[in-house]
């Protein structure tokens, strides 16, 4: 990912997704039981779940976590368009905790944004991904930070043609310089401009340097409420 160490203060929303203690997803708090995330994160492909999952939250240290604020998932919530194998469209899930998130000033919900970009926006994430890429997975121990700019539909499609189409509710992010980018570990992610959620880090960039895509998280306002549930 590369960016700049955070505070978790500064991202009191953002906490880490993890499987077999290994930090494979980050994911946004929406209020007290549930978390944001992507469905990739939580979904092998269909029909093959990930169980066992725990967030993490209030932490930019993962050797530095309370087991107070260590939750287990009960239930996935996921787009029942969801489909991998065509550029990973409707790719957000929710995660139902199994007990209530005490909030601090380091564990809040996060405000969401509620309409469409269509203009570029300065945006920043955070996650405990890979800080380089590498077939050797090497997550971050501490919480980072990338100044990124998310940009509209029709200018992230261009990228992307040649690999099939992206749907409305697919953009990407801009990166600050070729040795940036969104790597294992971003996924899930939220991507926040002025302290709202505008999106969620979906695929990693076809290379070193190119958009990465995230989905867009203002058509997706009502999605609890008509999807596939995964009890876990």
């Amino acid at each position: 990912m590369g960016g700049s160490r955070a505070q978790i203060e500064d991202f009191s929303s953002h906490v880490s997704v993890m499987f077999q203690k290994y930090p494979m997803c980050g994911g946004s708090i929406i209020d007290e039981l549930h978390v944001v995330t992507a469905a990739c994160c939580a979904v092998h492909y269909r029909g093959v779940f990930y169980s066992n999952l725990i967030v993490v939250a209030g932490a930019d240290d993962l050797d530095d976590i309370s087991p107070s604020n260590v939750y287990s998932v009960s239930f996935i919530t996921f787009h029942e368009n969801y489909l991998p194998r065509d550029l990973w469209v409707h790719d957000i899930a929710i995660l139902t905790l199994t007990r209530p998130i005490i909030f601090s000033p380091k564990i809040l919900p996060t405000p969401l944004l509620t309409q469409k970009l269509h203009v570029e926006t300065p945006s920043r994430i955070p996650s405990f991904g890979q800080t380089y890429p590498s077939p050797i997975l090497h997550y971050s121990r501490f919480l980072r930070v990338l100044n990124i700019l998310a940009i509209a539909h029709h200018r992230c499609s261009n990228y992307y043609e040649l690999f099939g189409n992206l749907n409305q509710n697919q953009n990407c992010i801009l990166l600050p310089s070729p040795d940036s980018s969104v790597l294992m570990g971003d996924g899930g992610s939220g991507i926040y401009s002025q302290r709202r959620l505008l999106g969620i880090a979906s695929f990693v960039a076809v290379n070193i340097g190119s958009p990465a895509v995230y989905t867009s998280i203002p058509p997706y306002l009502d999605f609890r409420n008509h999807n596939s549930i995964i009890y876990v």
